[in-house]
């Protein structure tokens, strides 16, 4: 009898096991929250503003697109509570190799992955677009530019701004012509006064700048792409939450298959 009560214990936890891993594989496998083991700690998210990205609003609460995906995919997905601050730029990439912050969201460099992982799947592609005037002679030109050495080629100036390092590198070893404006407004009144013949961005970050400053219509973009740049996560080697760097890029993955990360930076771009 004893042995026979065991037998039906056995039974029952073997039933109960197989039930725990059904139920396991049917939530995953159906697009539902992933969960991780987590630290003790909220993850720390440190940022430089970076609009609309990453910025503070007029509250002072930390928003942008950036904000929006990694607390979606962190909390919403993974079910890990996201703490943000506000850092200049050097400063946030120290507190990353010193491990007193867990991650940064930037381009990856060697210099970076010597002390952060990347998390395998972009956050952001930025597309550098071209913008021209409203009927610029050389529009249709500007429509069949594929890369840097296309726009050397087509012989046109590129209007930027006083501490743009990106366009500062880039242009200026192609042997671009680069014409700078004291303020990011300045470069778009540039452009719509025809002091130069284009400007370079990804319309994320172009489209909400023409809306404020009143220039849509006046200032078009082109079909021309310059560049793409692919911004990761990257976690740092000392954070306690390195670890879930592929626990992330699946969220991430799964927030670009079911359209939220489409969602997310639709609402900054029409913002």
């Amino acid at each position: 009898m004893i042995h026979s009560d065991r037998r039906e214990d056995l039974c029952m936890k073997k039933i109960l096991c197989v039930i725990a891993i059904i139920l396991l594989v049917a939530e995953t496998g159906s697009g539902q929250k992933i969960r991780v083991n987590k630290a003790a700690q909220p993850f720390r998210y440190v940022f430089t503003e970076y609009f609309p990205a990453n910025y503070l609003d007029e509250s002072g609460k930390p928003t942008g697109f950036f904000v929006d995906i990694v607390k979606g995919a962190l909390q919403d997905y993974l079910g890990i509570p996201v703490s943000i601050q506000v850092f200049p730029w050097r400063r946030c990439q120290f507190m990353v190799e010193q491990g007193s912050a867990d991650m940064i969201t930037t381009i990856p460099t060697s210099e970076r992955l010597a002390y952060t992982v990347k998390v395998n799947s972009p956050i952001w592609i930025k597309r550098y677009r071209i913008y021209t005037w409203t009927g610029h002679p050389a529009l249709a030109k500007m429509n069949t530019i594929k890369n840097i050495y296309d726009l050397k080629k087509r012989e046109l100036s590129v209007i930027s701004y006083l501490g743009n390092n990106w366009s500062e590198t880039i242009f200026k070893k192609a042997g671009i012509p680069i014409l700078n404006a004291n303020t990011v407004d300045g470069m778009y009144l540039m452009l719509n006064s025809r002091r130069g013949d284009t400007i370079i961005d990804d319309p994320v970050l172009v489209d909400p700048k023409l809306k404020s400053l009143k220039l849509g219509g006046r200032i078009v973009p082109t079909s021309g792409i310059v560049e793409d740049s692919y911004f990761y996560p990257l976690i740092g080697k000392k954070s306690p939450y390195v670890s879930i760097a592929d626990d992330f890029a699946a969220a991430l993955t799964k927030m670009r298959q079911d359209g939220t990360i489409k969602s997310i930076m639709e609402r900054y771009r029409t913002r």
